[in-house]
């Protein structure tokens, strides 16, 4: 399922602006 296009432009600038989460999980932060 398509995310909706502004949710997808919101999630887009987050990552845009290095928000912590995404890339930066420690391994085991992101398989809970």
């Amino acid at each position: 399922m398509p995310l909706h296009p502004q949710a997808e432009a919101f999630l887009k600038s987050i990552a845009d602006q290095g928000a912590p989460g995404w890339d930066e999980l420690p391994p085991d932060e992101s398989r809970r």
